[in-house]
């Protein structure tokens, strides 16, 4: 979509089931989407073609992050694995395994040296991306994790999840720094803002809520069904 004019840029077509995931590469060039056909796709957005199509996922593919060099892609799936994709080559470099539930939520951290994931165990795992071993186990959350976000200094990461709450944690020692809760609602995506001060989630509730970190939340509303997705103005 372009945002000045709300009008519909481009369709990319080749998947052959639901789209659950999407991404665009820093440069803005590309997107990446993850399917229920257990595929994920490298599109170009200036010609809408399908540039690449990274196959190994046995199930669906529910979430998808491109690293901040635009070399590589994650993605998770209700295979209970995260992959690390070289999209040049189209090579699986990393199967990460861990997770005994399907993985709802990806993102890499900024250096790219980590990939944090969030499942349906209730957990957050944060994964080194060269080696694939499992560096830290977050545990707090008493339903499924739904989102998960690096802040920008790759110290903290949040997470949304279906016990109705937003959860800091920081990386270095696993600890949760801080629990938001606010609404009686499912938080369904998070993301950081740029300054790691205020965290924003969308909820079932229809409600995007802006949170300050130290203290307290303002809610957006407007929607008129689940946010599924959030990202802050400056990425």
């Amino acid at each position: 979509m372009e945002v000045a004019s709300g009008k519909c840029m481009r369709t990319l077509k080749g998947h052959s089931s639901h789209v659950r995931a999407v991404s665009w590469s820093s440069d803005g060039e590309r997107i990446c989407s993850g399917s229920d056909d257990n595929t994920v796709r490298v599109w170009d957005v200036s010609s809408g073609k399908s540039l690449r199509t990274l196959e190994g996922h046995s199930s669906a593919v529910t979430a998808v992050s491109w690293s901040s060099d635009g070399k590589r892609i994650c993605s998770g799936s209700k295979d209970e694995t995260v992959r690390v994709w070289e999209v040049s080559s189209g090579k699986c470099m990393q199967a990460l395994e861990g997770h005994s539930y399907r993985v709802d939520a990806v993102s890499w951290s900024s250096d790219g040296g980590r990939i944090c994931s969030g499942s349906s165990h209730n957990t957050v795992r944060v994964w080194d991306a060269s080696s694939g071993k499992c560096m830290r186990t977050l545990e707090g959350h008493s339903s499924v994790v739904t989102a998960v976000s690096w802040s920008s200094d790759d110290r903290r990461i949040c997470s949304g999840s279906d016990d109705k709450t937003v959860r800091v944690w920081d990386v270095s020692s696993g600890k949760c720094m801080r629990t938001l809760e606010g609404p009686s609602t499912y938080m369904t995506a998070v993301s950081w803002s740029s300054d790691d001060s205020r965290i924003c989630s969308g909820s079932d509730d229809t409600a995007v809520r802006v949170w300050e970190v130290s203290s307290g939340m303002q809610t957006l509303e407007g929607h008129s069904a689940r946010v599924t997705a959030v990202m802050e103005q400056w990425w």
